[in-house]
């Protein structure tokens, strides 16, 4: 069949588990299912998506494209990141399911890098190495000019 293949991001209730028979309850929008799901940052040992490196309009395709996720949900997130300040999702007010997928797939800065060296020159030159998702490393220097 040419139809993409469709998986729940969320285990079946209890009941539905290894072929028992049962009744099911519908969990609202966030149960639908998504195409390829592995694709998704955060699943399928992909790394998550930094939301900071999202334009508001890229963030509101994630969410409604990807996701699947209702718009008004990716208006309340650019809300909590850049009026509230908020780079927390369990700290922030959507809905639960929604919190824990967020959390899954995406990050609010790079809270899963870790610092393993940094050295200051005379010049004031800083040179940071981050230890990224993946096992991964980069570098980043940050070189001081006066500007005056």
């Amino acid at each position: 069949s040419d139809e993409p293949l469709r998986v729940s991001l969320r285990p079946p209730p209890a009941d539905r588990r290894h072929g028992e028979e049962g009744g099911g309850r519908d969990d609202g929008p966030l149960r639908r299912t998504l195409a390829s799901p592995s694709l998704l940052p955060g699943m399928g040992g992909l790394p998550r998506l930094n939301l900071y490196q999202l334009l508001d309009e890229e963030l509101e395709a994630w969410i409604t494209d990807e996701l699947r996720i209702e718009k008004k949900r990716a208006k309340q997130l650019l809300r909590q990141i850049y009026e509230k300040g908020n780079e927390k999702f369990e700290d922030m007010p959507l809905p639960k399911p929604l919190r824990k997928l967020l959390a899954r797939t995406a990050s609010i800065g790079a809270d899963d890098w870790q610092v393993l060296a940094q050295r200051e020159s005379a010049d004031g030159t800083v040179k940071v190495a981050y230890g990224v998702s993946g096992g991964h490393a980069i570098e980043s220097v940050l070189m001081p000019y006066d500007d005056g």
